[in-house]
């Protein structure tokens, strides 16, 4: 429908905002747009398409749609779930290259940080042990996939009733503080204890 392909092309133009030359205000109302026109459903949808550079430009899409804060808060709940479809070990996964694999992980990163649903549900889609398996899998996956992994890990590891699932699913805690990260970052792992450290210095 005419409706359908306006909003499709409404959302990739919010979507590559970060690239739109112009006052950051008129990227802020593309944005809004979008969630006005239900343009959001409609670009989420098309994760599901077979095409691998077509996926990854759709993340990238859904991430700087994210940008804004309800539209965050409505992704969360409806492109989540495709976006973990597509990991490595979903159903949707056929396909889908290193490079889009991180253009995946960086835009449910985007999605989860400072958001407790979103990394709940992240959790029940299955999603976080693909992506320790990600974050484990150095001799398979890019550096950057490893990093932002253990980047969406922490955020989850700050939500307490996802621990359990973590420690469970991550075994030992430590080997994450070996993943190759850029230099001066750190591990998931690394980041939890230096939290629990500073926690305990205060408390004392």
């Amino acid at each position: 429908p005419a409706g359908t392909h306006e909003r499709s092309r409404t959302a990739l133009a919010a979507g590559g905002g970060e690239s739109v030359p112009g006052p950051v205000v008129r990227v802020q109302l593309l944005r809004e747009s979008v969630r006005r026109e239900k343009g959001l459903s409609v670009i989420s949808s098309l994760l599901r398409m077979s095409n691998d550079s077509v996926v990854r430009s759709i993340a990238q899409c859904l991430r700087n749609l994210a940008s804004d804060a309800k539209n965050k808060e409505l992704l969360g709940q409806n492109a989540l779930i495709n976006l973990v479809k597509r990991l490595p070990g979903g159903e949707g996964a056929d396909g889908i290259t290193d490079m889009t694999i991180g253009a995946i992980i960086s835009t449910i990163l985007e999605l989860v940080t400072s958001s407790p649903e979103t990394a709940r549900l992240l959790k029940t889609q299955g999603g976080i042990p693909r992506l320790v398996d990600i974050s484990r899998s150095t001799d398979v996956y890019s550096g950057q996939c490893v990093h932002v992994s253990n980047r969406v890990l922490a955020a989850c590891w700050e939500i307490r009733d996802l621990r359990k699932t973590l420690k469970h699913e991550a075994g030992t805690l430590e080997c994450y503080s070996d993943s190759p990260l850029p230099t001066g970052q750190t591990g998931w792992s690394t980041t939890r204890a230096r939290t629990s450290s500073k926690r305990a210095t205060t408390t004392a």
